[in-house]
């Protein structure tokens, strides 16, 4: 009986630790909304390129010890203030829906927040750059005039 009873806790125990709260959770997304609709829930919709990747500086004041700043230099705005650099937070890990950004890679961000504190993750419709996609936002920006 006392087997059984140890062999209970140290499953609700391993399952206790694999199941608490932190970075190791899988990150689970709704399905990503259009471009459309994703760029009217953005404040800022651009292409940048990634120059850098930190978690001290300025402008990380705010960031949680599972964020890190993505500092992008901005080749081409869709929406948001015409600024040339932008400080994006995101969580640092993946599973903890991060977004992988690549240092010398090039994205078309989705963001939410102001200048001060934007911030993107693997749930919004933030991707590697392509001209498909750079298309029909010209396009969603065009119709909106």
């Amino acid at each position: 009986m006392n087997s059984i009873f140890i062999k209970i806790a140290t499953l609700l125990a391993i399952g206790g630790a694999l199941s608490a709260p932190g970075e190791s959770h899988a990150c689970k997304c709704a399905p990503p909304p259009s471009a459309k609709v994703a760029m009217t829930r953005s404040t800022a919709v651009f292409v940048g390129y990634v120059a850098d990747m930190v978690t001290t500086g300025p402008g990380t004041e705010k960031l949680t010890e599972h964020e890190r700043m993505v500092v992008l230099k901005v080749r081409r705005r869709w929406k948001g203030e015409d600024i040339q650099e932008e400080r994006v937070a995101t969580r640092k890990v993946a599973p903890a829906c991060g977004y992988p950004f690549k240092k010398g890679e090039v994205y078309i961000v989705f963001a939410e927040g102001g200048p001060e504190r934007r911030r993107t993750d693997r749930c919004s419709n933030t991707a590697p750059y392509s001209e498909k996609l750079a298309r029909k936002l010209d396009k969603l920006e065009a119709a909106s005039r």
